[in-house]
């Protein structure tokens, strides 16, 4: 499988990025909507740190979680492509504002950690 999923996994994040519509966010409302989602990631994943045991850092622990957003990037697709009634489940704003939410947590968890790490260090 290593072989083959070397060469599909690069192309599946190139089809994913090709087919969001950066147009489609360039509106007041899917700027809101990209911000939202990007927060409700961003506090769940701090959230689900808290189960992390006691000695380890949390925080830390929630940061590093921010950019796990490729099951995101496999229901988005699916939905971009699966129809009911004649429509997608997801529209070009839908979609793009979910590629965007994982692009910006993946952009923000390294210099987030850094960040931490350099407070946390400090004291």
């Amino acid at each position: 499988m290593e072989p083959i999923s070397s060469w599909l996994v690069p192309i599946f994040f190139v089809l994913v990025g090709m087919r969001a519509d950066c147009r489609a966010l360039a509106h007041v409302e899917s700027c809101s909507v990209v911000l939202a989602l990007t927060l409700a990631a961003i506090l769940g994943k701090m959230a689900c740190a808290a189960g992390a045991p006691a000695n380890v850092d949390r925080i830390s622990v929630a940061i590093a979680m921010w950019p796990r957003g490729e099951v995101t990037l496999v229901f988005a697709t699916l939905g971009a492509t699966l129809y009911v009634g004649g429509h997608p489940l997801l529209d070009a704003t839908q979609y793009s504002a979910l590629v965007a939410v994982v692009v910006l947590t993946t952009l923000a968890a390294p210099p987030a950690l850094r960040y931490w790490w350099a407070h946390a260090a400090n004291g």
